[in-house]
């Protein structure tokens, strides 16, 4: 086994030119989880195991010297541990790393019981086949996911399973904001609030019934504090006839103060659009979504425990405490003294999520020294 500080490390991601990384979350855990480890004492050499056997440009992507971009197979007979993120890789490649004395991980951040559930019961395939790669020695479960998703990996790729820290970094958020006015920060707005609410509607996990339906029982009580209220991502659902129909009942849609949008991304929509954010999810109670809004400063109301600390939350599914959270949130950033402070408590108490957090390194070196001597 090699000394731990020079452990090279693959984390995989699928890179290509011209791509968003706001489409999903899945290569921001990978790039996130690179900056991770470079940053960490036991100074690894880590870099991003691009899959992608075209050579893309990533320049646009994130800023210069941001992370080390290597392809997968230059770099496989140097990696001593192999993370599967962003991309999954044949079988083979990852039975070379075992039997030249690496580690393979599955690093595992989606909601993988609920999606293939999903896909079974509705009849919507997610992939063309079904493929389970058991050259594994530890599955890594980000904790949001682990709820319904645990014993999903650990039977499906029989290898020990564990729970890891979530791991995020605002400079791509900041890097991506630049051209934005106030570089994307919330500064506050003087006629009535605007809501937006911007869950992805493609599952059953985040959808925007329920934020919709705060912002109802928020505008029945105080219609006077409420400019309009924006849903993105419901160019299939606006021909709905279910959705329709409830919609159709609701004061704030009659009263037209509610639209229905196409997709966008989060911060300049918010940036253009919002005073305040609704969210509403089903046991994935983590997400970066919730984090880039609250390290703008913007107010978010939601219903995520494993972040109750951030913005303005309320349990599980109560409606009626969402309503009254969403007018705590319309009522407490008033003034730019206030706005200030409260982005400053938002940012402070993130700080635990971010890459350069000591003590978020050292589980990580933690875990990877664990690995090696397993």
């Amino acid at each position: 086994m090699r000394n731990a500080k020079t452990l090279k490390i693959g984390v995989t991601a699928f890179i290509q030119s011209g791509q968003s990384l706001w489409l999903n979350g899945i290569i921001q855990n990978a790039v996130f989880l690179v900056r991770l480890l470079a940053n960490a004492s036991a100074q690894y050499d880590v870099f991003l195991a691009n899959t992608n056997e075209t050579p893309s440009d990533n320049a646009s992507l994130w800023p210069p010297d941001y992370v080390n971009v290597r392809n997968i197979n230059s770099a496989i007979d140097e990696i001593d541990v192999l993370i599967l993120v962003g991309s999954q890789l044949p079988a083979d490649m990852c039975a070379y790393v075992r039997r030249k004395g690496g580690k393979v991980v599955s690093y595992c951040c989606a909601s993988e019981y609920v999606l293939s559930m999903q896909a079974s019961i509705f009849r919507h395939p997610i992939r063309e086949n079904v493929y389970v790669n058991t050259e594994v020695d530890a599955i890594w479960i980000v904790p949001q996911v682990a709820d319904t998703s645990f014993s999903y990996y650990q039977v499906l790729y029989r290898a020990p399973a564990r729970i890891v820290p979530f791991v995020w970094d605002p400079t791509l958020l900041e890097f991506a904001s630049t051209t934005l006015p106030n570089k994307g920060i919330y500064v506050g707005n003087d006629g009535p609030a605007r809501a937006i609410c911007m869950e992805p509607n493609i599952g059953v996990s985040k959808y925007c019934l329920y934020p919709i339906f705060i912002a109802e029982l928020a505008y029945r009580q105080n219609p006077n504090l409420f400019g309009t209220m924006r849903v993105t991502n419901t160019t299939h659902l606006r021909t709905d006839i279910e959705f329709v129909g409830l919609m159709s009942n609701l004061d704030i849609v009659r009263d037209g103060k509610c639209s229905f949008e196409d997709r966008f991304d989060t911060i300049p929509f918010i940036n253009k659009y919002g005073d305040v954010v609704i969210s509403h999810q089903w046991d994935n109670p983590l997400n970066y979504f919730y984090l880039e809004v609250a390290w703008q400063g913007y107010p978010l109301v939601h219903n995520a425990h494993l972040c109750s600390e951030i913005g303005f939350y309320y349990p599980r599914s109560n409606i009626s405490a969402g309503s009254s959270a969403l007018l705590q949130a319309i009522k407490t950033n008033d003034t730019p003294a206030k706005m200030d402070a409260f982005r400053k408590n938002q940012r402070a108490y993130l700080d635990r999520f971010c890459v350069w957090n000591n003590s978020l390194q050292e589980s990580y070196c933690t875990l990877l020294n664990e690995l090696m001597i397993a």
